[in-house]
């Protein structure tokens, strides 16, 4: 039997945050899958070895927002409606690029599964939080606009 004595402070009951982290190999391992996984979703890639000269980053999502504008016929619309100057339409412009935008955020098309695929992106990303219907439509109304979107 050993009797071990804590001056002040330090006489405390641990919890769980000031405990000692111990991490296995196996655990560490099925991060590292994980991580792997993620990172070709993305792909992206991990260099074992060598020198990384250059790192860019493509936002294929908004990518794939602005060629769908260009086929939609309501986006079409709404062209014609912003070069006939129609006061309904005051809200939305286009930039330099020819993307339809709403006040600041991007009008996304009525193309379901692109719908669905930036819900997922917010909602199901290993790397959210789950804020809820609320909060995430609050985070999505910065970024994006469509029809009904609530």
């Amino acid at each position: 039997m050993e009797i071990h004595y804590h001056p002040g402070k330090a006489n405390v009951v641990a919890d769980a945050l000031s405990r000692k982290a111990s991490c296995s190999c196996v655990s560490a391992t099925a991060l590292h899958e994980t991580l792997c996984q993620e990172m070709e979703k993305l792909n992206l890639t991990i260099v074992l070895e060598g020198t990384l000269a250059n790192l860019t980053l493509t936002p294929t999502l908004r990518d794939q927002i602005t060629a769908t504008q260009k086929d939609d016929v309501g986006m079409g619309k709404i062209r014609q409606r912003l070069s006939e100057n129609d006061p309904q339409v005051e809200c939305f412009h286009q930039d330099s690029e020819g993307v339809l935008w709403f006040k600041d955020r991007l009008v996304v098309p009525k193309d379901l599964e692109l719908r669905k695929q930036i819900l997922d992106e917010a909602h199901l990303s290993r790397y959210s939080t789950h804020p809820g219907s609320n909060k995430m439509y609050q985070d999505l109304k910065q970024r994006f606009w469509w029809t009904r979107m609530k």
